[in-house]
């Protein structure tokens, strides 16, 4: 298969009807909305546990395609497991993919996922929409597989630079094949750990709703420059309107978690849209900002009703 038609390939029926994956989560609810997103999406097999214990055992007779696990998971994170099927340490091949999930995540957190082999990285709440992506990147465009001294697993080189002139990295690296590829990853990454940092502030418990408020209009203020450096228009537009919610909020204690955790779920679902793609990406952004008005127009009259008791 080609380079440009593997990049225009979706996951078919066919293709997760051969896929057996595992799912490892400490969470029982969280288990649950994965494995309804995999169902939703005709995976063939599937199999989910508490533990990187209990996985190592079900792997055993299941013999998963992939496994999906928690940061968090268990005795064993889900980081040091991945380490552990890389050493060949567990009952699961070395090669296998591993999609990692987790609540937050900084760019050190990234890093050391990255250097423990990992495929995939997924932020929570989980979307069917995003997991695709994810699986599709596992099945449609998988990463040759590393076995250095300093490193095992799938090549953390994402994307090939077309206008390198310089020598080969590897011995085994082949030459490139010219694709049509926008996508910065060093600007993705930096993106998905910055709304890793603000989701997990915008779950935080507090007393005071009010406090949760001025900490995220301070992050989204401190970190909209580095947005906007990113380059993408839609991502900008969403992060102002995410500005715009927690203005609107103010020091009211109307505050709601699940409105601005839709504009940092439709973040990441803009970086899987194509530039290109202007209806879909525009009707995203109405969509919120539609959410943001009705919201703010809500808090306006709980005020106005407040006053006039």
């Amino acid at each position: 298969m080609t380079s440009s038609s593997s990049q225009k390939r979706s996951l078919s029926i066919a293709d997760t009807g051969k896929l057996k994956v595992l799912v490892v989560d400490p969470n029982a609810y969280m288990r649950g909305i994965v494995a309804d997103a995999l169902r939703r999406l005709n995976i063939g097999e599937l199999s989910t546990t508490s533990s990187t214990d209990e996985a190592n055992d079900i792997c055993l007779s299941f013999r998963p395609n992939i496994v999906i696990t928690d940061w968090e998971a268990g005795r064993v994170s889900g980081l040091e497991f991945t380490r552990s099927i890389r050493r060949s340490e567990k009952n699961i091949p070395r090669d296998i993919p591993v999609i990692l999930l987790a609540s937050t995540v900084a760019h050190d957190q990234l890093m050391a996922a990255r250097q423990a082999g990992i495929n995939e990285f997924l932020l929570k709440p989980v979307s069917v929409r995003a997991l695709k992506s994810r699986i599709e990147e596992i099945v449609i465009r998988p990463r040759k597989f590393i076995d250095s001294r300093h490193y095992i697993g799938p090549c953390r080189r994402r994307k090939i630079d077309v206008d390198f002139e310089g020598p080969w990295r590897r011995l085994t690296d082949e030459p490139p094949i010219q694709e049509e590829d926008n996508d910065n990853p060093v600007q993705l990454d930096k993106l998905r750990a910055i709304v890793g940092q603000l989701s997990g502030f915008a779950l935080r418990n507090s007393e005071d709703p009010r406090e949760i408020v001025r900490g995220l209009y301070r992050l989204l203020t401190h970190y909209s420059g580095e947005i906007d450096q990113i380059g993408d228009k839609t991502v900008s537009e969403v992060w102002r309107s995410a500005q715009r919610y927690i203005e609107g909020v103010g020091m009211t204690p109307h505050y709601d978690p699940k409105v601005i955790l839709r504009h940092f779920e439709a973040v990441a679902a803009v970086t899987e849209i194509a530039v290109g793609d202007v209806m879909q990406r525009q009707a995203l952004v109405k969509d919120l900002n539609r959410l943001v008005t009705k919201k703010i127009h809500s808090i306006a009259s709980n005020v106005r009703g407040v006053a006039r008791g």
